[in-house]
C-alpha cells in the first residue's frame, strides 16, 4: 500500500477564513488577534478561529487528518459540556453547549459528526479518517472547518492507496472569490450555538466568511476599522454594543471611529450595521460612577445615530438592521446567546435583511398595497404577513407555531403580525398578493405597514419591509444586495 505524509506547509494545502496563519512542517495554527486592543476579550476567543477552512484534492483511497487541541483554558483540552470563562469555570453549564469538533466535507457533502466523541471530550492529538467510496482511488475534494469553541492546529495529513505508487495531493479547487467579514462579539463568534451565523450565511451562497467576533468584546474604535477593512471583504457586517451595557460604556463614538476606519480603506463596500439583539438586560439600566446610566435600547439608539451620521454625510452603502427583529428571546439559551436553532434563525433573517434571500419582495404600489414575490417554490404555497410598525414591541421577533404554517413551525418572523393570508406561486416561482382593505383598517397606511413573506415549501423568509420605504424600489431596494449586485455577480439562488 502506498503511503504519503503531507505536512502543513505543503503549497497544495489551502487555507481561508483566517486572520493570522502560521505554517511550518510541524503545524499550522490560526488566531484572530487582529488589533492590540480587544477590550473585554473572553477566554480563548481570540486564539480560536471559527469558520477557518482547510481544503485539498487527492486521489487517495484513505485520508487521515491529525489535529491537535492546544487551548489554554484548560490547557490542551476542549469539552462540549464546558465553554470556559476567564476564571476557568463553565459558562451557563446547564444550557450553553460548547463546540469542539471540526466540520468535515467530502466533495461538498458534510460528513455526519465524524470527529465527535461520545463523551464530548477532546485532548491533545486527534486523528480523523475518511475512506473513499467507492474503494478504488478517485479524485476527491476534502474540507475541514474549524469550530468556535476550541483552539485547533493542523499537524499533518496521511494519504493511503492500494497501488504501488504513493497517493498525492492534486492542484486544489479554486478559492471562494467572495468574502463576507462579520465583526462583533460572542454572538458573532458563535458562543453557545452550533455554527456561527457568518458561516451559515456564507454557506448559503458559496462564499468564504471571516469571523471577527470576539467573545466579551465591546465597542472599541481605534484601529478596529482598519483591521476590518484589511480583510478585503466584499460584504461587511458590524454587530457590536451588547456587552457595553455591562460596564455602562458609550458605544456611539467608538462605533463611529470604526466605521470611519473601514471607509478610509473601503469607501464603497456594503456595510451592514446591526443593533444589539434581545437580552435579559432589556428594560434594565446600568449606572456609572458619575451617576449617569444607560439602557440597552439607549445603546441601540447610539448605534442608529452612528449610521444616520453616515447617511447625513452621503454614505449610501451603509445599511441598518434591527437586531431585536432577528431572533426572539425564547431562543436565547441563557437570556443572551442564541442556541443552535436560534443561531440558524438569526442567520436566515440577517441574510434576508441584507437582501440576499432567494425569496424576493417588492412593493410596486402603495396605497392600494400590492406585494410582488419572486424566487418561490414553483406552484408552492406562500404566506404574507403584515403588521403595524407603531404597534411592534421592543423585541418583535416572533416564532411561528406549526398550527399556523405546518412544517414551517419554529421559523422566526421579524414582526409581530396582525394578520396573514396565503397564495400560490406560478410555474416560475412568482406571485403577486394584494392584502386588500385589511392593511388600511389595521395600520396607519403605507408609513406604518410592515410586510414579510414566507415560502411554505422551503420555509425561506423574505426580508421585512416597510411598505412606504419599499414602494417602487424593486426587490433589493435599500438593501446591501443592491450594492453587491452593482459590483459583483449576484449569488446563486440556494434554498437552505
Amino acid at each position: 500500500m502506498g503511503v504519503a505524509t503531507i505536512t502543513p506547509d505543503d503549497p497544495l494545502l489551502q487555507f481561508a477564513g483566517f486572520v493570522n496563519l502560521r505554517r511550518t512542517r510541524e503545524r499550522a495554527s490560526m488566531d484572530r488577534y487582529f488589533a492590540n486592543d480587544l477590550r473585554g476579550a473572553f477566554s480563548d476567543g481570540p486564539a480560536q478561529s471559527p469558520g477557518t477552512r482547510v481544503w485539498w484534492r487527492t486521489d487517495a483511497e484513505e485520508v487521515a487528518i491529525v489535529l491537535r487541541y492546544t487551548g489554554g483554558l484548560p490547557p490542551g483540552r476542549c469539552s462540549e459540556r464546558c465553554a470556559v470563562t476567564n476564571a476557568g469555570e463553565c459558562y451557563a453549564a446547564d444550557t450553553c453547549r460548547n463546540r469542539c469538533d471540526v466540520t468535515l466535507r467530502v466533495d461538498g457533502a458534510a460528513q455526519p459528526a465524524a470527529t465527535r466523541h461520545a463523551n464530548g471530550e477532546y485532548a491533545g492529538e486527534e486523528r480523523v479518517v475518511w475512506r473513499a467510496v467507492p474503494a478504488r482511488a478517485a479524485e476527491r475534494e476534502y474540507e475541514v472547518v474549524m469550530p468556535w469553541g476550541a483552539v485547533v492546529e493542523l499537524v499533518r495529513l496521511e494519504l493511503r492507496g492500494s497501488g504501488w505508487g504513493a497517493p498525492r495531493l492534486l492542484p486544489p479547487p479554486p478559492a471562494r472569490s467572495f468574502v463576507y467579514a462579520a465583526y462583533g462579539d460572542s454572538i458573532t463568534h458563535g458562543w453557545c450555538g452550533a455554527t456561527p451565523y457568518p458561516e451559515l450565511i456564507a454557506a448559503r451562497h458559496g462564499w468564504q466568511s471571516v469571523n471577527l467576533g470576539i467573545p466579551g468584546m465591546g465597542a472599541v474604535g481605534g484601529a478596529h476599522g482598519a483591521a476590518i477593512a484589511a480583510v478585503g471583504a466584499q460584504l461587511v457586517s458590524v454587530a457590536i454594543g451588547i456587552n457595553d451595557i455591562f460596564w455602562c460604556g458609550a458605544v456611539g463614538e467608538p462605533l463611529r471611529q470604526t466605521l470611519v476606519g473601514i471607509r478610509a480603506r473601503q469607501p464603497r463596500v456594503p456595510l451592514v450595521v446591526v443593533t444589539p439583539t434581545p437580552s435579559y438586560m432589556d428594560g434594565k439600566r446600568c449606572t456609572r460612577p458619575d451617576g449617569g446610566g444607560e439602557t440597552l435600547e439607549g445603546i441601540r439608539e447610539q448605534v442608529r445615530e452612528a449610521v444616520r451620521a453616515r447617511w447625513r454625510g452621503g454614505d449610501t452603502s451603509v445599511y441598518l438592521v434591527e437586531g431585536p427583529t432577528l431572533v426572539p428571546f425564547s431562543m436565547l439559551v441563557e437570556g443572551l446567546h442564541p442556541g443552535a436553532g436560534g443561531m440558524a434563525q438569526l442567520a436566515a433573517n440577517l441574510n434576508a435583511q441584507m437582501g440576499l434571500s432567494p425569496l424576493t419582495l417588492a412593493v410596486p404600489t402603495c396605497p392600494s398595497l400590492a406585494v410582488e414575490l419572486g424566487g418561490l417554490t414553483p406552484r408552492g404555497r406562500v404566506a404574507l404577513f403584515y403588521g403595524s410598525r407603531a404597534a411592534q414591541p421592543e423585541a418583535p421577533a416572533y416564532e411561528l407555531k406549526g398550527d399556523m404554517v405546518g412544517a414551517c413551525g419554529g421559523t422566526v418572523l421579524m414582526l409581530r403580525p396582525l394578520r396573514y393570508f396565503e397564495g400560490t406561486a406560478d410555474g416560475g416561482g412568482r406571485a403577486t398578493l394584494r392584502p386588500g382593505d385589511g392593511v388600511a383598517t389595521d395600520t396607519h397606511g403605507c408609513e406604518d405597514a410592515l410586510v414579510q413573506a414566507l415560502d411554505l415549501s422551503s420555509c425561506t423568509p423574505s426580508r421585512l419591509a416597510l411598505a412606504a420605504d419599499a414602494a417602487g424600489r424593486g426587490p433589493h431596494g435599500g438593501t446591501a444586495a443592491e450594492r453587491i449586485a452593482a459590483v459583483h455577480p449576484p449569488p446563486p439562488t440556494l434554498h437552505p
